[in-house]
């Protein structure tokens, strides 16, 4: 092959290359089953002083870009990032209490940022309020977009009063005592349920395990005898001929409090494990799955207030979980 046809074919190849790509870089999806979405908060139990942060994050798993119209997914559960929040795709509500998604309807929302045109708050940061004059949202290729909302306290009318004599909209209170709800979600209806725990002291509750120490009369209240601390109970089979042989009690019980489920029933108290045990389960003739049990006792104010039991499946490592309350015991007679 001549050297003048060899360098024309090459330049030919690198044309089409830079035009493939060029191509390529021009291409725009619209695929909303390519977005993912999560949310966390940075801590489950604080103080009435200590801040909460919502982490919140939509994800294209697209290498190329990804074009949706928004959706009505914010709307619907009247969900908001904010006065800055206009250009975000994800956003929050907040309620005094535990709920989940079947019953947050029929509960009043807190206002956690102060309606109307602001400035820098101290610690607080807030500003104008802006409407995104746009209908859509476009991911760029495997594009994570982040943001957070600090929970500080919520927000009633009126006006808060400012060491240079002026004053800005709204009166910021500390959240009480008590459980709350955080609902999170994007503008395409992806949604996460979460909840923190405000205490009134700083005192941090017990939360042990997997093998706890705890005192015996919790087991046996009408047991005079029953003095002094137990430790958890263990009967599992973690032999090498065991199907549980490959399990790590250590990571089973991170699963499980790590859970939703687990935080949703566990929201507000401490708690101790009493048991680890095996069950197996089978549906529709097949093969039982040999599932871990954790028992836990969930404490409040220093004594028993109701039993999780919680089933881990090493198959697959879903949670399932069950809730008892304390049983009423007379000891009399």
């Amino acid at each position: 092959m001549k050297r003048s046809t060899l360098l024309l074919l090459v330049a030919v190849a690198a044309v089409v290359a830079t035009a493939s790509i060029l191509f390529v870089s021009t291409l725009t999806f619209h695929t909303q089953g390519a977005i993912g979405f999560g949310a966390s908060l940075n801590a489950t139990t604080v103080t009435q002083s200590q801040t909460v942060r919502v982490n919140l994050e939509d994800w294209s798993t697209l290498e190329f870009k990804n074009s949706l119209p928004l959706g009505d997914g914010l709307q619907a559960l009247n969900l908001s990032s904010g006065p800055c929040g206009g250009l975000d795709p994800a956003g929050i509500a907040v309620y005094e209490g535990a709920y989940d998604l079947s019953n947050v309807s029929s509960a009043s929302q807190l206002a956690f940022y102060a309606q109307g045109s602001y400035y820098s708050l101290g610690s607080y940061y807030i500003c104008t309020a802006l409407t995104p004059l746009t209908n859509s949202f476009t991911f760029r290729p495997l594009q994570n977009v982040t943001s957070y909302v600090d929970l500080v306290g919520y927000w009633t009318s009126g006006s808060t009063s400012q060491p240079d004599g002026g004053s800005t909209q709204g009166v910021l209170h500390h959240f009480l005592p008590g459980v709350y709800t955080v609902v999170a979600g994007d503008e395409w209806g992806n949604s996460k349920v979460m909840y923190f725990h405000v205490t009134g002291t700083t005192g941090n509750m017990e939360r042990t395990g997997p093998i706890s120490s705890f005192p015996a009369s919790w087991l046996d209240p009408c047991n005079q005898s029953a003095t002094g601390n137990v430790t958890t109970a263990t009967y599992l089979d973690l032999n090498s001929s065991s199907v549980l042989d490959h399990i790590n009690l250590e990571q089973v019980y991170e699963q499980i409090v790590n859970s939703s489920s687990f935080a949703y029933r566990s929201v507000g108290n401490g708690w101790v494990v009493t048991q680890w045990d095996e069950a197996g389960e089978a549906a529709g003739g097949a093969a039982p799955v040999v599932q871990v049990v954790g028992t836990f006792m969930l404490t409040n104010g220093g004594a028993p207030s109701g039993y999780i039991y919680a089933f881990y499946n090493p198959t697959n490592g879903t949670v399932a979980i069950k809730y008892a309350e304390i049983p009423v015991t007379s000891c009399t007679g």
